[in-house]
């Protein structure tokens, strides 16, 4: 895909973009990433992974291997996870302002899951025997940078690829801090969660807003929302990527500890 280009849009919006990653930003190796997951979350008591490997090429879209722990693994609900993430990211990134927009705010209510984006998961965590941590496909996005949310979920596959969450996102940056900085240039300024969705009236109404993660011209990180039908230049919607049959999504358990 060419850098900038516009296709019709059917579903929400797409605008031209000069949306590049910050240049210290690399996927990290999967030992790399599970050993800070470890530290963070203490994951050595749930006899954690200690190393993983994927045999099978990344499918196209995806620009590495992520590993991502079930939300069930760090609290009983899934708003509840993304507090205890937030709240992580805050810590990581003490150097910055963070601004927690929702942290009080994250029930069911508010908060939850976009279409088939919990089965997919489940499918993912039952492929790889339920381990606390799991290992995706993702792309952090630059594949669908310019684009609204809506307008990334028209566009996904409903059998190939879906929308990563703020949980997700929020595990990404922790093994990932590099992704969101800004260094004056045009890059890395939001991340689009389109796995989610959010209801600022808790009125059952959830098609209008998702989560985002978003660096600001003063170096603040801030966690909020966005109206899922617009886009802008920073417009950056992650995704993962599932097999069919489980072609891409078979990590291969080198060693865990007892």
């Amino acid at each position: 895909m060419t850098e900038g280009m516009i296709e019709p849009a059917s579903f929400g919006t797409q605008v031209e973009t000069r949306f590049t990653y910050p240049a210290a930003y690399r996927p990290k190796c999967l030992a790399e990433q599970v050993a800070r997951l470890k530290s963070l979350f203490f994951f050595q008591r749930l006899g954690g992974v200690s190393e993983l490997q994927c045999q099978q090429r990344l499918p196209q879209g995806a620009e590495g291997w992520f590993a991502i722990p079930r939300w069930d693994v760090i609290a009983s609900t899934y708003g509840e996870a993304v507090k205890k993430v937030t709240a992580k990211i805050g810590k990581v990134h003490r150097k910055r302002i963070y601004y927690s927009w929702h942290r009080h705010a994250l029930g069911s209510e508010y908060l939850r899951r976009h279409g088939r984006v919990e089965y997919w998961w489940r499918q993912i965590a039952s492929q790889q025997g339920n381990r606390p941590i799991l290992v995706v496909p993702a792309q952090f996005g630059f594949l669908h940078r310019g684009r609204s949310v809506q307008r990334a979920r028209a566009l996904m596959r409903d059998d190939f690829e879906f929308g990563l969450g703020a949980f997700e996102v929020g595990i990404m940056l922790l093994t990932h801090p590099e992704r969101l900085v800004y260094d004056g240039r045009h890059n890395g300024h939001w991340i689009d969660c389109p796995g989610d969705e959010y209801s600022w009236a808790a009125d059952g109404v959830y098609d209008n807003d998702a989560p985002r993660f978003s660096s600001g011209y003063s170096n603040e990180l801030v966690f909020g929302t966005n109206h899922s039908y617009e886009a802008a230049e920073y417009s950056a919607p992650a995704s993962a990527f599932i097999s069919w049959g489980g072609t891409y999504l078979e990590p291969r358990k080198l060693s865990t500890d007892s």
